[in-house]
């Protein structure tokens, strides 16, 4: 079967460029594919990222350069002729640009998702609205600084993130001494969906949030929710 391949060197140009980017360039790895556009009997290149299935291809018609990507600008896949090499590589930088945005995009229908399973746990967890005890609110804050290490170890926050997430915290810390227990938990969910976004937690991170803080706060919440 024939083939039509980008060169080494430009490939090595593409490898700076997700570099550049600050993706990890082991995400990557390059494919051999039928044309799409050819008519059959035409390998082209392709590369793609593992953990998205996102792609790009390097296709031909004949003389015609294509570029086939996932995702696009606006859409989800996107087609494009080009005229050379120049504005084919240029269309790789468009699409690692869009892939960053959409790798980095926090889940925002995911947390939702998260924060009313654990706003369900809280209203049926037989918990009354009565004030926390003095030694209550020590556990508290206890607690929040657990939570507020736990995003600090296991997210390479900004020094702006980290500051954003002990000043969500801190409010926390005060207002348990003022609100009831049902509305504390209520407040709680709220500040972190606030964390989630505020911070760009991608969709596995802001559910092991929502499971870490479920398990360090099960002696209020009366029992645990089991997130998938």
């Amino acid at each position: 079967m024939e083939k039509n391949l980008i060169l080494k060197s430009q490939a090595n140009e593409i490898f700076e460029e997700i570099q550049r980017r600050g993706l990890d360039p082991s995400q990557f790895q390059w494919e051999e594919r039928d044309s799409e556009l050819h008519g059959g009997g035409l390998l082209v290149s392709a590369l793609i990222h593992r953990p998205t299935q996102y792609y790009f291809i390097f296709d031909r018609r004949y003389e015609e350069r294509y570029t086939v990507r996932s995702p696009g600008r606006d859409t989800g896949i996107d087609k494009r002729e080009v005229s050379s090499w120049v504005g084919q590589r240029q269309h790789v930088l468009e699409w690692l640009n869009c892939l960053k945005r959409e790798i980095e995009a926090p889940d925002l229908w995911g947390a939702i998702s998260q924060e009313t399973k654990l706003a369900e746990t809280a209203s049926t967890s037989g918990a009354s609205n009565t004030p926390f005890s003095p030694k209550e609110q020590e556990k508290i804050s206890a607690q929040l600084l657990e939570i507020e290490r736990y995003l600090n170890t296991t997210q390479n926050l900004t020094v702006e993130h980290t500051d954003f997430v002990k000043k969500r915290l801190n409010y926390l810390e005060e207002a348990a001494k003022r609100q009831g227990r049902q509305d504390w938990l209520h407040t709680t969910i709220g500040v972190l969906f606030t964390i989630v976004v505020g911070v760009g937690l991608s969709p596995e991170a802001a559910r092991e949030l929502f499971r870490f803080v479920t398990n360090t706060l099960r002696w209020l919440l009366g029992r645990i929710l089991s997130l998938p």
